[in-house]
């Protein structure tokens, strides 16, 4: 009888760290580059593994303005990467001489073959217009 329970107590145990460890999630880092820009087309490629690139909303903003909501007449926006992580911004507004831009991605938590993925947030080096 002690044996029986002691055998349910280890076979146990081991599907409590089997089971924890299919539910921890790995970790990817995003790099994001400076990005390009042509008048009012900001675009960009970011890099990330396990599945990291496909979805990610980027935004681009002028870093030369105060925090808060963007002032009209400001370049910037937001876009969704593809597949192969590239991106493009189509500003309303053309980038502005003497100004700086930054593009960012948020984190992102995927599922890839039922397993959990964490994209961790990213944002690159500021662009400056000459």
């Amino acid at each position: 009888m002690k044996r029986a329970f002691i055998s349910v107590v280890a076979a146990l145990g081991v599907a409590g760290l089997v089971a924890g460890g299919a539910l921890a999630a790995k970790t990817y880092t995003t790099t994001v580059p400076v990005p390009q820009y042509s008048n009012t087309l900001f675009t960009g490629k970011i890099a990330a593994k396990g599945g990291c690139q496909k979805g990610r909303d980027v935004e681009v903003f002028d870093t030369s303005v105060p925090p808060g909501p963007t002032p009209e007449g400001t370049a910037g926006g937001s876009g969704t990467t593809n597949k192969k992580g590239k991106y493009t911004v189509d500003s309303p507004f053309e980038a502005q001489s003497g100004h700086s831009y930054v593009a960012s991605v948020g984190k992102k938590t995927i599922k890839v073959n039922g397993e959990k993925h964490k994209c961790l947030a990213g944002a690159s080096d500021p662009l400056a217009i000459p």
